[in-house]
């Protein structure tokens, strides 16, 4: 790594030297004269390489992924940035930021490197979250920096009941044309949870003499109609999906009996009501 000029004792390098492969040199040095005998004396010379900032900061992983769950409470911790550099002083201490995450959803810890949520995630308005994480070194002179890509996956809990559609719904039957087999409507209702979270059967609130619905929402008769038989037959159908717990809702279905589809109306035009300022829910 070094050399000396015999004749003035300058002594210089032989090639770029660098303090993270070694950082301190022990140089024993002979001085000679050309007597006969010649007469010779050695010194040590100590060389210490002082640090420059001539390497960035490097993330154990390029990338970082994790899936969690939606509902996660603001201060959850997402994962763990680690990174290193191995620069001397503040050209080697580190510090973490996030760039391009718009959401707000997610700060990092700038010294430990760790990101937490700022307030809970919802996978039904996005179900997954992309953004850099930058390691920065402390150099006050020409900081250096790396960047890692970070995917948050969000994954479904079963946070929403089912949400019926034309509610209530109006359907007429006859003892003329309706028969047992034959589906007279078939209730529909939403779930945007994913998996079984989202899907919906549907049954009967109450067992009925007249009417049955299976799973998916067909209404039949269970017998013929009578044509001696009048009137409005209100069903309360139940909407539940399969997620474990079940989320349920009613739906309303309004079923004239040998006649027109009815008039549907409010019983009063005004309801009043009086309660005490912070009631409970």
């Amino acid at each position: 790594c070094f050399s000396i000029d015999a004749v003035t004792g300058a002594i210089s390098t032989t090639r770029i030297l660098d303090r993270e492969e070694q950082s301190n040199y022990s140089l024993l040095i002979t001085a000679a004269d050309h007597g006969h005998p010649p007469l010779s004396s050695t010194a040590l010379l100590h060389v210490t390489l002082s640090d420059e900032n001539d390497n960035s900061p490097t993330f154990a992983r390029k990338s970082y992924r994790s899936s969690i769950s939606e509902g996660l409470p603001a201060g959850s911790e997402i994962l763990h940035l680690i990174a290193w550099d191995p620069d001397e002083g503040p050209n080697g201490a580190v510090t973490f930021s996030l760039e391009e995450e718009n959401s707000g959803n997610f700060y990092v810890d700038g010294s430990t490197g760790v990101i937490r949520l700022t307030k809970p995630l919802d996978r039904e308005t996005r179900s997954q979250h992309v953004f850099r994480a930058v390691a920065t070194d402390g150099c006050s002179q020409g900081p250096r920096s790396t960047v890692a890509t970070v995917t948050i996956q969000v994954e479904d809990i079963n946070d929403n009941p089912p949400v019926c559609i034309n509610k209530p719904m109006l359907v007429s039957v006859s003892s003329v044309t309706t028969r047992p087999s034959q589906t007279i409507v078939t209730v529909t209702a939403q779930d945007p949870d994913q998996g079984d979270n989202g899907t919906v059967v549907f049954s009967l609130a109450e067992e009925d003499e007249m009417f049955q619905i299976d799973e998916s929402g067909a209404v039949r008769l269970k017998a013929p109609l009578s044509n001696e038989v009048y009137g409005t037959k209100l069903l309360r159908i139940r909407a539940a999906d399969l997620g474990r717990p079940s989320l349920t809702s009613s739906c309303l279905l309004l079923i004239q009996l040998n006649g027109e589809e009815p008039m549907l109306q409010f019983t009063e035009e005004l309801y009043e009501v009086t309660m005490p300022e912070n009631s409970k829910t």
